[in-house]
């Protein structure tokens, strides 16, 4: 270990700051996080919201959160949402 690095690690738990290297591991978390919104974005598939898909597949909210929850349904997390894509609800509608 350098100098300069063991003088960064005294001053960070001197002043009680975040070291620099988990800074980047969460800037790096950030990033990927955006990275892969923007995919699920340029991606042109259709998104719907838990209560579109309650009517389109004709169950409860109770129903379609419990196979969420079960990871029988997949989805998209966008915004602190989840988003059913179209291509579940295809799968979903070929076997209820």
């Amino acid at each position: 270990m350098s100098n300069n690095t063991v003088k960064i690690r005294e001053l960070e738990e001197h002043y009680g700051m975040t070291p620099l290297s988990e800074l980047e591991r969460k800037f790096d978390m950030l990033i990927n996080s955006i990275e892969k919104q923007n995919r699920v974005i340029n991606s042109n598939r259709k998104l719907y919201k838990i209560s579109q898909a309650t009517k389109i597949l004709g169950l409860s909210t109770s129903t379609i959160h419990k196979l969420i929850r079960n990871e029988e349904i997949n989805t998209t997390s966008l915004g602190g949402r989840n988003y059913i894509p179209q291509s579940e609800l295809d799968r979903l509608n070929g076997i209820l």
